[in-house]
């Protein structure tokens, strides 16, 4: 498991006090948020199934910080959403956070994007990545693309990061396991971040427990 490295990058619900005076609706209400918009349970999956592997998670919610959007909003297709690297906006497209100054902008980049990268492009050179995903049944109103398919297992992968036969070996595996298994998802943001760096591919599944193993 030493090439093996696991990203897992919206599982946190974390909301630190400093950051809490920046949202403008009830605290029980932004905790709501922060579940729903979490990959709930991917931690576990994480740690559960690849114990000897070298595990990258954020360490805070994406209500926060989201470490899988561009660092720039001019990049970033979901920030016009409110959805881009520091959030704005709920799932649903209300507004739940204030404007943030470019000063507590880099702030919290520098506290908790900056270094995520730094340490995940670290320990993924030359490495297989796999990064770690759930994603709601019914698309949410904000989504650019609610007619895709949602299967219960999506395998993102880009012709940069993802090797010839990955997607054919996985899509056996999973299916032959009795999922329905699509190559849905891109990886544009996360190919551009990486640099072709390590060896990459998405696994998301529409209900996190599928991927628990027994």
């Amino acid at each position: 498991m030493n090439d093996l490295v696991i990203h897992v990058p919206h599982a946190s619900k974390v909301i630190p006090d400093d950051v809490l005076a920046e949202f403008t609706v009830p605290v029980a209400q932004l905790r709501e948020e922060a579940a729903q918009s979490a990959d709930l349970l991917t931690d576990l999956i994480a740690h559960t199934a690849w114990p000897q592997a070298a595990i990258v998670e954020a360490a805070v919610s994406r209500l926060v910080v989201d470490v899988e959007r561009y660092e720039s909003d001019a990049d970033e297709e979901m920030a016009t959403v409110g959805r881009g690297v520091l959030y704005t906006h709920d799932r649903h497209g209300r507004r739940i956070r204030a404007t943030l100054h470019n000063e507590r902008r880099q702030e919290l980049l520098v506290r908790y994007y900056r270094p995520h990268w730094a340490r995940l492009r670290a320990l993924a050179v030359g490495k297989i990545l796999i990064d770690l995903h759930s994603y709601p049944k019914e698309p949410w109103p904000i989504e650019h693309d609610t007619s895709s398919p949602r299967p219960e297992i999506d395998l993102g992968w880009s012709p940069q990061l993802t090797p010839a036969g990955w997607l054919e070996a996985l899509t056996g595996h999973f299916r032959s396991a009795g999922y329905q298994v699509e190559s849905v998802a891109t990886m544009a943001s996360f190919q551009c971040s990486l640099s072709n760096e390590a060896s990459t591919v998405s696994v998301r599944s529409a209900a996190s427990a599928l991927l628990i193993p027994c």
